[in-house]
C-alpha cells in the first residue's frame, strides 16, 4: 500500500516495514552488504500506520512519523533528527520525498458517537464523513523551510510529489460522491492557486492506489462501484494512467 519506491536509488538498501520486535518498525537492508539481517532505523515506541514511512527517490533518506514529529533518517550514516511537528488534535495520512521536496498530509482527529451495543460503527473513519481540516505540507530538503502546499476541510490524503516537476498529486477521499478523487496541485504559491481534478466524467469510478512513474505520469487504479459487473459479477478492476 505504499506511494514510493521500496529501494533505494543506488540500489543498496530495502527499507520495510515489521513487527519482529513486537510492533510496527521501519527497518532496512544492506542489499549490497554480507549480512542480509534488518537495521532498525526508527526508534519511535510504534507506528500507527504502518503505510506511512517513505524512502526518498533520489537520496538514501528515509521519513517517518513519530508521534507529531517528522523524523528524518540518513541510511548511510543512521543520522536522525526531525524536521517538523504537526499540531496537536491531528494525525499523519502520507509521506513522499522526491530528493528536493518532502510532502505529507495531516488531519483532525475527530471522535465518532457510540453504539448502544459498542458495535462498530459502518464506513471507516468519521473524517471520510465529517468536515474535517486536511492540510498537505512541503519540506524543502535542502533548506528545511516549509511550505502549505493545500488545505481543505475534506479528508485529504496519498500526497506523492512529482518526480519531474514541482507538483504533488493527492486524493480526496471525502464520501460526497462515494469515491475517491484525484488532483494535482504545484508547491509553489500562485495568484491563482487550486487544485486541478483528474479523470473528469468517468462517473462514479473510485480511483484507488495511484503514484507518479519515474517519467512524471500519473498511475492510478480504478474500481467501479456503480454496481457494474462482469458475467462473474466482479466490479471492474482495471490499472491506468495518464
Amino acid at each position: 500500500y505504499y506511494h514510493g519506491p521500496s529501494i533505494s536509488a543506488d540500489g543498496k538498501y530495502l527499507v520495510f516495514c515489521s513487527t519482529v520486535s513486537g510492533r510496527w518498525q521501519v527497518h532496512a537492508i544492506d542489499l549490497k552488504g554480507s549480512l542480509k539481517e534488518s537495521i532498525q532505523v526508527s526508534d519511535s515506541s510504534s507506528l500507527e500506520n504502518p503505510d506511512i514511512p517513505c524512502l526518498d527517490t533520489i537520496f538514501n533518506r528515509v521519513y517517518y512519523p513519530d508521534g507529531r514529529k517528522v523524523m528524518e533518517v540518513n541510511l548511510d550514516t543512521m543520522e536522525k533528527d526531525w524536521i517538523f511537528e504537526i499540531p496537536e488534535g491531528f494525525f499523519f495520512t502520507s509521506f513522499n520525498s522526491n530528493g528536493k521536496y518532502v510532502v505529507f498530509s495531516y488531519v483532525e482527529n475527530m471522535k465518532t458517537g457510540k453504539t448502544r451495543y459498542g458495535d462498530r460503527i459502518e464506513g471507516g473513519r468519521p473524517q471520510l464523513y465529517y468536515r474535517p481540516t486536511s492540510i498537505i505540507m512541503a519540506i524543502e530538503i535542502e533548506t528545511r523551510k516549509a511550505r502549505y502546499v493545500f488545505g481543505d476541510h475534506d479528508f485529504l490524503c496519498h500526497a506523492v510529489i512529482s518526480p519531474k516537476e514541482d507538483i504533488v498529486l493527492f486524493a480526496n477521499q471525502s464520501y460526497i460522491k462515494w469515491q475517491q478523487e484525484l488532483f494535482v496541485i504545484p508547491v509553489e504559491l500562485t495568484q491563482d492557486k487550486k487544485p486541478l481534478r483528474l479523470f473528469e466524467n468517468l462517473g462514479l469510478i473510485y480511483v484507488g492506489h495511484s503514484f507518479f512513474t519515474n517519467d512524471g505520469w500519473v498511475a492510478t487504479q480504478y474500481l467501479e462501484f456503480t454496481g457494474i459487473t462482469d458475467r462473474w459479477n466482479r466490479y471492474t478492476d482495471k490499472v491506468c494512467f495518464n
